[in-house]
């Protein structure tokens, strides 16, 4: 199931969702206190599914509710992501093809560009890889099996802001004999555009607090 969180990206959410009705995937959509007509078009557009809450809850609230509504392994995506044709599929069959203790695969969030759309899938050998740079749960885009949410949940501690849900989720994972694997592959995030600083900034103050509360937590 594809599981979609919205923070005011209408517009790139309209054309995910294009793309994914034509592929017939179940899908749920969360939008979490939009102000940008995300929660009025969604109220009358939106996939079946379709959790609108009137205020902003944060992230980890937001996923957790749509983790709860779904079923089977979940493919997580931002709304400021462009969803490329047939990445459910793919990511379905390559998760498949790895050892269980894999639990979630997705596409390297250092490769995204925000001047092209990025329209084609990666080889379907393409490497699996991990390094330093990527020691985090991949919640932007990828596909996590059922399993690791009976262990596993986003801690709704961090609040409304930005930043270190996806490192705290992977601790857990590694905590349950857990790891992930990403994919290089160049897709389309509106991060870098000046509509996503605007909106990153109000919630800028929230990183430091969230650094230190994930270092207490884990005790480093």
């Amino acid at each position: 199931m594809i599981c979609i969180i919205n923070w005011n990206w209408l517009e790139v959410l309209k054309k995910s969702l294009e793309v994914i009705k034509d592929e017939g995937a179940d899908t749920i959509v969360l939008d979490n206190g939009s102000k940008d007509g995300s929660y009025e078009w969604l109220s009358t557009n939106g996939p079946p599914k379709t959790i609108l809450l009137p205020e902003n809850r944060g992230s980890s609230v937001g996923r957790n509710m749509l983790i709860r509504e779904s079923q089977g392994d979940i493919l997580l995506l931002d709304s400021d992501i462009l969803y490329i044709p047939g990445s459910f599929a793919y990511l379905k069959k390559r998760l498949s093809e790895c050892p269980p203790e894999i639990g979630a695969i997705g596409f390297n969030p250092w490769l995204c560009t925000y001047d092209k759309h990025i329209q084609h899938l990666p080889s379907p050998d393409a490497p699996l890889h991990m390094n330093d740079s990527l020691r985090f749960a991949p919640t932007h885009y990828g596909l996590f099996r059922r399993e690791v949410f009976a262990k596993c949940s986003f801690d709704e501690n961090f609040g409304v802001g930005w930043g270190g849900e996806d490192d705290d989720l992977y601790r857990q994972m590694r905590k349950h004999g857990y790891d992930v694997r990403f994919i290089d592959h160049v897709f389309y995030h509106a991060k870098g555009t000046e509509k996503w600083h605007n909106q990153h900034s109000v919630v800028a103050n929230t990183i430091p607090l969230r650094r230190d509360y994930l270092r207490k937590k884990w005790g480093r």
